[in-house]
């Protein structure tokens, strides 16, 4: 429980810290997600005129799907730095170092449900009102940071042994931003292809937030596939951690 309200105060601290000095503070960070709601709006309404996808406006079909994707991916970026901006917390023998990762994961998830709530917004001023579907949606966020812990904990461990994992992790989510089924539909692909796209983790909660958003169902096995993946990155995790942070001090 200590641990926990660790985490917490300095995911808090970490988040302030990042907009230390300037007059708006923490305001910036809420600014991103809005600008970019606004931008896919004005493109795929205004300028473009994009057709509907699966019963949808394209528009709503992307920022849905774009949600735990902007969430992962900002997760990922800051653990894999975590160690190296804490070097002198590691360097006290006393302090816990495997909350370290935990803490970049509050300060992304403060921004992630801001952005939730706002594509709430976009959903509704296109008629899609509240349902009961949308509580799905607490179980995505969940699966979503607990997937983002897992992996992004891993990163963050090899991270602070070899600093090119973050260059590695940097061209891997500019790939990843077109390569999963963000701004196109999976069900375009053939057989083998889309189980090849649909293999990876990610791809569930594409498609989850989707559902949660504007309806559908998720097929059991699928799910099964995600968690299971998840615990064993978790397992991966937590035995190169103990491993390698005993040797972090030397190290970094």
């Amino acid at each position: 429980m200590k641990r926990l309200k660790l985490v917490f105060t300095l995911g808090f601290s970490d988040f302030k810290a990042r907009y230390a000095g300037t007059v708006l503070g923490g305001l910036w960070a809420f600014a991103l997600p809005i600008v970019t709601v606004l931008l896919y709006l004005f493109v795929y309404t205004v300028a473009i005129g994009a057709d509907m996808v699966q019963g949808v406006p394209y528009v709503l079909y992307l920022i849905c799907g774009a949600a735990p994707w902007f969430f992962v991916a900002e997760t990922w970026t800051g653990m894999t730095a975590v160690y190296h901006d804490y070097a002198y917390l590691i360097k006290k023998v006393q302090f816990p170092r495997e909350v370290l990762p935990g803490v970049r994961l509050v300060a992304a998830l403060l921004v992630h449900l801001f952005f939730v709530a706002l594509v709430f917004v976009v959903t509704w001023c296109f008629g899609i009102s509240p349902r009961m579907e949308n509580l799905s949606l607490l179980y995505f966020i969940f699966s979503a940071v607990i997937f983002s812990y897992a992996a992004g904990g891993l990163l963050a461990v090899l991270c602070g042994v070899v600093r090119d994992i973050a260059q590695v992790l940097g061209i891997l989510l500019q790939l990843g931003f077109w390569v999963l089924p963000i701004f196109w539909s999976g069900s375009a692909l053939s057989g083998s292809i889309r189980m090849l796209v649909y293999a990876n983790p990610l791809c569930y909660l594409v498609e989850g937030y989707r559902t949660a958003f504007l309806g559908g169902n998720m097929q059991l096995g699928y799910t099964m596939y995600f968690w299971l993946v998840t615990l064993f990155l978790f397992g991966l995790q937590i035995w190169l951690s103990r491993k390698i942070l005993p040797q972090l001090p030397d190290i970094l």
